[in-house]
């Protein structure tokens, strides 16, 4: 039985408005200059507090799926939608 990793944020105790009161405390407290001419600089300062304060709020994680057999579906089912998809 083969299983697989998944990872994705987990947003079961996420709350709008702190993630945003944080966010932008963070930003207001940041030395990002908006107004520099290297663009990806300020990408870049920007998207690591972007993500700081994702992970505080919504952590990713990641879980392993099981690949589970479908029991149900025997070799008669399986030669009977052969037979009708050809």
């Amino acid at each position: 039985m083969c299983s697989k990793d998944i990872t994705f944020r987990n947003y079961s105790k996420f709350d709008a408005k702190q993630y945003v009161h944080d966010l932008d405390i963070a930003l207001r407290e940041s030395n990002i200059d908006w107004v520099d001419d290297d663009v990806d600089r300020t990408w870049s300062e920007f998207r690591n507090i972007f993500l700081q304060i994702g992970d505080r709020h919504a952590p990713v994680v990641t879980r392993r799926l099981r690949n589970r057999s479908n029991w149900w579906i025997t070799n008669d089912i399986i030669v009977c939608t052969n037979v009708i998809m050809s």
